[in-house]
């Protein structure tokens, strides 16, 4: 039986030519730990407001310096497309399972207030180990009891401007080194609560995909740099590189598409990026990370 998939993967991260994988490049063997993206980031996201744009001045007036209008004429689309419009904030963090320990007020009742405290413990699994309360807060003394560190990161993304933090996007992030380089491997974080919001009647259609990106972190900040899907799908699609991979078939709100997803093992990634990482087609421009 058919069965539709739905492949969550980067949103902000992969930008518009992300491609999506089903394995990580990522094993307990290879994993590190790099505690120095632990930070709250900001990322300017320029928006441009044309792309491929060709311009042609048309005139009667044979007096009329036709190059120069054209001149200013891609000058001002260039200031157009040079408007950093949106600022994102980019927080890693090492993820945890947290168990708190909180000692609740005496309740008042018809009775009068009850003498008794109640001592009760809440933990949570696969959170920010910087997280001081349970997002359940009570009117409580909260007392961290325990924390157990987890063997990778959680990246919330969301609008440096947006105060309440309504609609962040949360990502697992898993770090190796492949050769000299070191990568970051990205997973839609929660799959339950997605398969909730998407798929409530068939949450076996949610497939947690991997996108992946070679970062560097030093004077700049942190340079996060995602693979260029686009290139990678040529190179298939011309049969000048080989990795196994499925087209599937996806319908928009306009018409059926088309995408590459990447279903190479675990081991074959990673002899792909060692062969080909030092090629920078293969990599789109980096995405620059300030501290605050």
């Amino acid at each position: 039986m058919f069965k539709r998939l739905f492949i969550p993967v980067l949103i902000a991260i992969c930008l518009s030519s992300c491609i999506s994988s089903l394995h990580s490049i990522v094993t307990d063997d290879d994993r590190i730990f790099d505690d120095r993206i632990i930070a709250e980031w900001l990322s300017e996201q320029e928006h441009p407001f044309f792309t491929d744009v060709d311009v042609t001045i048309e005139t009667d007036d044979p007096h009329e310096n036709v190059d120069s209008l054209k001149s200013e004429m891609i000058s001002f689309i260039d200031s157009l497309n040079s408007v950093k419009e949106s600022v994102e904030k980019w927080t890693f963090d090492r993820a945890a399972n947290i168990t708190w320990e909180m000692s609740v007020d005496p309740v008042d009742s018809s009775n009068g207030p009850s003498e008794i405290e109640s001592t009760v413990r809440i933990s949570q699994s696969g959170i920010p180990a910087s997280q001081k309360y349970p997002l359940r807060k009570a009117k409580a003394s909260i007392v961290i009891d325990s924390i157990e560190l987890l063997n990778y990161y959680l990246l919330t993304v969301s609008e440096s401007d947006d105060v309440d933090n309504d609609n962040p996007s949360f990502m697992r992030v898993e770090l190796t080194q492949i050769g000299k380089d070191k990568y970051m491997d990205f997973t839609p974080h929660q799959l339950d609560a997605i398969g909730e919001k998407y798929s409530s009647l068939f949450p076996e259609n949610i497939i947690g995909g991997h996108s992946y990106a070679k970062y560097t972190r030093g004077p700049k900040g942190l340079q996060i740099s995602p693979l260029n899907g686009n290139h990678i799908e040529t190179l298939l699609r011309e049969r000048r590189i080989r990795l196994k991979h499925e087209i599937v078939e996806y319908r928009t709100a306009e018409d059926m598409e088309e995408r590459i997803v990447i279903t190479a093992s675990t081991q074959e990634l990673r002899a792909f990026l060692l062969k080909y990482g030092d090629d920078p087609a293969l990599f789109d421009e980096p995405i620059v990370l300030q501290t605050f």
